[in-house]
């Protein structure tokens, strides 16, 4: 990921599934500032079985706080969704509210509501829901036809 940041310099990174736990440094980049969103342990959890957790990469010098700084549930019910709300302050150019996000795959209970996200914003993420628009090579799933059909409803572009 290093020699990624050093070839395209970008302004923002936004990663799904970081694996950083609780209590752990998170990996410096040179250039960039950081901001980590991670999975809370549950109960008893082993904690050699980590995974989730969301981290934003900021290069240095471009204003940006969180909007909402903590992980939250995005459907009723929800306690699987990661979610890290950030507002980016371009020196060039309007705020930009993005999402970086995380959903878990379908083990048979669906929290997830993509309706639920807000319109004003660039959502960003590993929704683990598969559509042919951006997954040709795989079977469509519920929540990939819901997640389209949000982006379609809500005017949003898919890139």
């Amino acid at each position: 990921m290093r020699e990624l940041l050093r070839v395209y310099e970008p302004r923002v990174l936004l990663l799904q599934e970081s694996m950083l736990a609780p209590g752990k440094p998170a990996p410096r980049f040179d250039g960039y500032a950081a901001d980590r969103c991670d999975r809370p342990r549950k109960p008893g959890e082993d904690a050699g079985k980590w995974g989730g957790g969301l981290l934003a990469l900021f290069r240095d010098g471009l204003c940006w706080s969180p909007t909402a700084g903590e992980a939250r549930p995005v459907g009723r019910g929800d306690r699987t969704t990661e979610l890290q709300d950030l507002t980016v302050f371009p020196h060039d150019a309007p705020s930009v509210r993005l999402l970086n996000l995380y959903v878990p795959p379908l083990d048979g209970r669906e929290f997830f509501v993509a309706r639920a996200l807000p319109k004003d914003a660039c959502v960003c993420g590993d929704l683990n829901g598969h559509h042919k628009d951006w997954d040709p090579a795989h079977a469509g799933d519920a929540r990939g036809k819901a997640t389209r059909q949000w982006a379609s409803e809500a005017g949003l572009a898919l890139l």
